[in-house]
């Protein structure tokens, strides 16, 4: 999983990130290279573009639970950045960025950033507990993060996208 990872290279193009992610856990070297300024921020949906992404319509976490349960599926998801950026601060507080911080931490709102989940971790009931997520805004090292799964709940924004690995 961490040789998946691609930290994203402009402060707004998490969505290359994501996408790259994606097509290295598939072994496909990314079709586009992130050293293209993208000009901007990217829309999320672009994550449909990759082959047999489908939008997780149900926003309840379980879905997502679901999804990585099943088997060779990442998921793409959108969370909210002030409560991100609060939840890695006190989560993670060495991890650091070369493009700063995302934005200062607070409430539910903008700006908005995506992330990878990887794998669901598992209770010994065999329930969900939380996640290991891949953040580009973030290096490489000491990734995945694994988040319990009511920090995670807290950032989730939607939409989410399943891909295939």
């Amino acid at each position: 999983m961490r040789d998946w990872h691609q930290e994203q290279r402009w402060c707004y193009s998490c969505v290359l990130a994501c996408m790259a992610i994606v097509e290295r856990s598939r072994g496909i070297d990314p079709p586009r290279s992130e050293d293209d300024d993208p000009g901007g921020l990217v829309p999320v949906h672009r994550i449909a573009d990759l082959p047999d992404a489908v939008l997780v319509r149900d926003d309840e976490i379980t879905a997502l639970a679901f999804r990585l349960r099943i088997g060779k599926t990442l998921v793409v998801v959108r969370v909210s950045g002030p409560p991100w950026v609060a939840t890695i601060q006190g989560a993670f507080p060495g991890l650091r960025s070369r493009h700063g911080h995302l934005c200062a931490p607070g409430a539910y709102g903008g700006p908005f950033h995506d992330v990878v989940l990887v794998d669901v971790i598992l209770g010994e009931d065999g329930e969900a507990e939380g996640f290991q997520v891949l953040d580009p805004w973030f290096p490489n090292n000491g990734q995945p993060l694994e988040l319990a799964l009511d920090l995670f709940e807290s950032c989730y924004a939607g939409p989410a996208y399943a891909c295939g690995r």
